[in-house]
């Protein structure tokens, strides 16, 4: 049985009214808030998308209870849509649920963000008090903290908690570009974790910036994949930070090798395309379809469009860094022709004249990746294989998610990154499963 609830809200002791409603019927029940009070209409609002995944029976008494709470959320002024779903398709129990989702569709206005959270495992003794993610049994919680001052009105402050509600440390969320800010996106640790001499654990500060369009009055903000696929890549190196258990600040975190560092962001980017992810929240914001799996297949079809000419780049630009950077006598040579001979065993294509990439390869020269540019086609390498192992134990499987965390996101710099790696995955990392993610190699 598993209750799924997804929320904006502004006041969580208001929110609680709903729990107490489903209290004779469900195991378990998680809430997060997503937005905080960006839009000044979010105090008088609330939006709820509540699906219940359990048997028929249950399911509409469930169901009924909820119905009947209508008036009362009406004079509260609630917003939200219900949907019951068996074996994943929606079933309609009783006519209720026309006025029921139409006297709530003003709220869709004030929808910004879906997260849907999967509660089948996880007991909360006091649900106004903590708004939780689950996924199978392994929970973290983020508690918007609004007493906590923050550097611009837009940045959101997160309390993480973990399973057994102790605390990990703060997540700061600076979401919306606004004048002034640098564009793109990034993981930043304020502070990180480490043990003092007398035995404190430290817990650390991280935040992710991003540049997501905001939402508007009458709609949400919509995110593109890439956006997505962004969000998962610093969210993965947020959780590095968070889960850190080490005793000295040096070797926290995302204080790692720099070919080791990627592992984690990079691997939460496969959850991108995977339907059984997708289909947390990936509906339509106004008919609350669910993503095609045709529109996900061609997603990963284009995904590998020519991706094998684009790793022999790669890797040409690998060769030609470590070329210059292998060197023990000062460089006399003629760049271009010194650039050629460096990488003639990746190119495919005749190089076009007065081109030279040496000058512009700002990667290798000025930007940290000296002899270390391998470190983005490797760390393909490793996410690839470490999410294979979530492919054949199912991409929520909770003992391999603990692992994960355990030998990879706890230890940050403690040991040398292969032989972390070895401990998580059991072996040494293969290519064949970055082949047949690129469909080079099909099964």
């Amino acid at each position: 049985m598993s209750l799924i609830v997804d929320r904006i809200s502004a006041d969580p002791v208001q929110a609680s009214e709903v729990f107490h409603v489903f209290g004779p019927y469900i195991a378990a029940l998680i809430a997060i808030n997503v937005v905080g009070q960006t839009c000044s209409k979010l105090q008088d609002y609330f939006m709820y998308k509540l699906e219940i995944a359990v048997d028929y029976d249950l399911a509409t008494t469930a169901f009924d209870a909820l119905s009947n709470q209508s008036m009362s959320f009406h004079s509260n002024r609630y917003g939200g849509t219900l949907v019951v779903r068996i074996n994943g398709d929606p079933v309609s129990f009783n006519p209720s649920v026309s006025s029921y989702d139409n006297l709530y569709k003003p709220a869709q206005n004030f929808y910004n963000r879906l997260v849907k959270l999967d509660a089948s495992k996880q007991i909360i003794p006091d649900a106004a008090e903590s708004w939780d993610v689950s996924e199978d049994g392994m929970t973290i919680t983020f508690h918007l903290r609004q007493d906590i001052p923050v550097y611009h009105p837009d940045v959101e402050a997160y309390e993480v908690l973990d399973e057994d509600g102790t605390y990990l440390g703060m997540l700061y969320a600076d979401f919306h570009p606004r004048e002034n800010k640098q564009s793109g996106a990034w993981m930043t640790s304020y502070a990180e974790q480490y043990i003092d001499q007398d035995g404190k654990d430290h817990r650390p500060h991280v935040s992710i910036t991003m540049n997501l369009t905001k939402p508007t009055e009458d709609k949400p903000s919509l995110l593109t994949l890439g956006e997505v696929e962004t969000f998962l890549h610093e969210f993965g190196h947020a959780l590095h930070g968070l889960f850190s258990r080490v005793r000295f600040m040096a070797q926290s975190g995302t204080n790692v090798y720099r070919d080791f560092v990627e592992l984690p962001s990079q691997f939460m980017e496969n959850y991108v395309t995977q339907k059984e992810f997708l289909d947390t929240f990936a509906f339509h914001y106004e008919t609350d379809a669910p993503l095609p799996e045709e529109l996900i297949k061609r997603v990963k079809d284009s995904n590998n469009y020519m991706c094998g000419y684009l790793c022999i780049r790669q890797l040409s630009f690998c060769m030609l860094d470590m070329a210059y950077y292998d060197m023990k006598e000062p460089f006399t040579e003629d760049v271009p022709a010194f650039e050629a001979k460096a990488w003639e065993k990746a190119q495919l294509l005749p190089q076009p004249p007065q081109t030279c990439m040496s000058v512009q390869f700002g990667h290798i020269m000025n930007g940290g990746y000296s002899a270390g540019y391998y470190s983005y086609k490797w760390a393909e390498v490793l996410d690839a294989d470490a999410f294979s192992l979530f492919l054949q134990n199912g991409i929520f499987d909770h003992d391999t998610a603990l692992r994960f965390r355990r030998e990879i996101l706890e230890r940050g710099g403690t040991d040398t990154p292969m032989k972390l790696y070895e401990r998580f995955r059991g072996q040494k990392p293969s290519i064949d499963a970055l082949l047949e993610r690129n469909g080079i190699n099909r099964q």
